[in-house]
């Protein structure tokens, strides 16, 4: 049997995925979901007592580790500005600490960014500090970084006047997933207690990652 799984984030659209994939993986596995307005969650959510519910905002740290106290994962699913996303993550950190819980899924669902440095590629800059801040001074808990390619329900919003600009010759290729099937493998690595660092997700299932040249992007 699992241990608690306290996920932030659970009323957005990624959180919320990860909530209902993880309840549908295991009928035992126990959910914190923390939220600054857990009344948001579905109605289906709020009875279920495989669902303990939290109450509070990024920074109510007697809230974070009350919610996180006792679980064996955490997963964030805050997502806001690049300050945001690297601030409130730390916060998380710093309480996974104090409350020995062993593992944090970082909210880095990403294409592979380690071969970059701080200011390459600013949107990834929380991304890399993140990382490294789970590395820095010996820390208990051990991050979990999941490598799922780009999200296909973004890739719209990057085209302008019909065409999506990129670096290259278009014949490169480019990883995608979605979010629900992003959804389902967190699950998996949510429910697998033994699993940490980079995570590229190919492992076995009916989800897998959908390779396509860049030039298929650009109308």
């Amino acid at each position: 049997m699992p241990g608690p799984i306290a996920i932030f984030g659970p009323t957005g659209q990624l959180g919320l995925l990860i909530t209902n994939a993880i309840l549908k993986a295991s009928s035992t596995a126990v959910i914190h979901a923390y939220a600054r307005t857990p009344s948001k969650l579905p109605t289906h959510l709020k009875p279920n007592p495989r669902v303990k519910l939290f109450q509070g905002d990024s920074e109510n740290v007697p809230a974070i580790r009350e919610a996180m106290r006792g679980c064996k994962t955490v997963i964030c699913a805050y997502l806001g500005d690049m300050d945001f996303m690297f601030s409130a993550q730390k916060t998380l950190i710093d309480a996974c600490e104090e409350e020995s819980v062993p593992r944090y899924i970082a909210s880095d669902w990403s294409l592979d960014y380690r071969a970059l440095e701080v200011g390459d590629l600013p949107p990834k800059d929380p991304m890399i500090k993140i990382e490294r801040y789970l590395r820095e001074g010996n820390k208990k808990v051990k991050g979990v970084h999941m490598l799922v390619g780009a999200f296909m329900e973004v890739v719209p919003r990057f085209k302008q006047d019909g065409q999506m600009r990129v670096f290259g010759s278009g014949d490169e290729k480019l990883d995608f997933s979605t979010c629900a099937t992003t959804a389902e493998w967190t699950a998996q690595v949510a429910l697998d207690e033994k699993a940490v660092g980079f995570l590229k997700c190919e492992f076995p299932s009916s989800c897998v990652i959908r390779t396509y040249p860049m030039r298929d992007f650009i109308c």
